[in-house]
């Protein structure tokens, strides 16, 4: 707890001197998240995303989103947990996702951002949009092990087998 107490201060610390450090944004939002801190992990995010400038390489705009969507979509969670309205809880659930398909958008060969959307899918509670986010990047990239791979973990859990094999 120590060192995520220090981390918390360097990482404010380095956000305050210089707002366009998005390293520096990046660390706290995943150091509020460890922490339990929905909404600062959320605002820590976007601020990470403001500083984004169009000559900013694609990978690092690619990892701000994917930090983003995962920022938000811990937020997303812990407004359930915390019963807010059902319109705060769509916005955020909207925000997460966004987040990922943008990600997609910049790397569509690369399977992170479906599989972050999918399990976000799974661990609300919406296990076959989880399933049917897999199904669709497959039939777009089959050749991406990871996607299979994921589906059949998914799929096992849901006990969604036969689902599974009509689908191949």
């Amino acid at each position: 707890l120590f060192y995520l107490q220090d981390a918390e201060r360097g990482f404010k610390k380095a956000s305050e001197l210089d707002q366009s450090r998005i390293a520096a944004l990046l660390g706290a939002a995943k150091v509020a998240r460890h922490q339990g801190d929905g909404p600062a992990a959320g605002a820590f995010a976007q601020k990470a995303k403001d500083a984004v400038a169009k000559e900013t390489p694609a990978d690092v705009r690619f990892d701000v989103l994917m930090d983003l969507g995962d920022a938000r979509a811990y937020e997303y969670q812990q407004s359930v947990l915390n019963s807010l309205s059902p319109i705060q809880q769509a916005e955020l659930y909207q925000r997460a996702c966004d987040a990922y398909k943008s990600a997609r958008a910049i790397h569509a060969g690369r399977p992170e951002p479906i599989l972050q959307l999918s399990f976000f899918e799974y661990n609300r509670g919406a296990r076959g949009d989880a399933l049917q986010i897999l199904i669709n990047a497959i039939r777009e990239t089959p050749e991406q092990f990871r996607l299979h791979q994921y589906l059949c973990d998914l799929s096992i859990s849901a006990n969604l087998l036969k689902k599974l094999a009509e689908t191949y």
